[in-house]
C-alpha cells in the first residue's frame, strides 16, 4: 500500500554512477556525478525539506538525455537518431545507482530502504529540446 508520494524534478543532464578509487584527484566524471546528486538533494530539500524516511520505498525514475551531437532539423530525422542513441551507454542501472545514492541522508536514512526500482532513459522529445535534459524521481512510501 502506498502512503505518500514524493516527486522530484531535476533539470540538467543525468549522470551515471562513477567509481572513484581515491588515488589522486577525482576523475571529472565522478565530480559531474556528485554535482548531479547535489542537484537532486537540493531539489528534495527545496520541495520537501529533509523528511528522512525510515521505511520501505519504491523508486521510479525517468532520465531524459539530450541527443548526442547536433540535433537534426526535422522531427523524423530526430526520431531516427534518438532510436539509435537510446541504446548506447550509459546503461539505466548506473543512472539508477547514482540517483538512489543521492536520496540517502536527505529523503532516506539509507538507500537499502529501496525495495523496488524502475528506471527509464529517454532522449528529450523533439518539441522539448530547448528546455534541455531532465530527470523525474518518484519515491513512493510503501509502509
Amino acid at each position: 500500500m502506498v502512503w505518500h508520494i514524493y516527486k522530484i524534478r531535476v533539470m540538467g543532464e543525468p549522470v551515471p554512477w562513477t567509481v572513484y578509487t581515491r588515488r589522486g584527484k577525482p576523475p571529472a566524471a565522478f565530480e559531474r556525478m556528485q554535482a548531479w546528486q547535489e542537484a537532486i538533494r537540493g531539489a528534495i530539500i527545496g520541495e520537501y525539506g529533509r523528511p528522512m524516511l525510515d521505511c520501505a520505498v519504491s523508486v521510479d525514475v525517468v532520465f531524459a538525455r539530450l541527443l548526442p551531437g547536433e540535433a537534426p532539423k526535422t522531427k523524423a530525422a530526430y526520431l531516427r537518431r534518438a532510436q539509435a542513441a537510446i541504446k548506447r551507454k550509459p546503461d539505466v542501472g548506473n543512472y539508477l545507482k547514482a540517483a538512489e545514492d543521492a536520496l540517502q541522508d536527505v529523503l532516506l536514512c539509507n538507500d537499502s530502504q529501496i525495495v523496488e526500482t524502475h528506471g527509464r532513459k529517454i532522449i528529450v522529445p523533439f518539441e522539448e529540446q530547448v528546455r534541455g535534459p531532465w530527470s523525474v524521481l518518484t519515491v513512493k512510501v510503501l509502509e
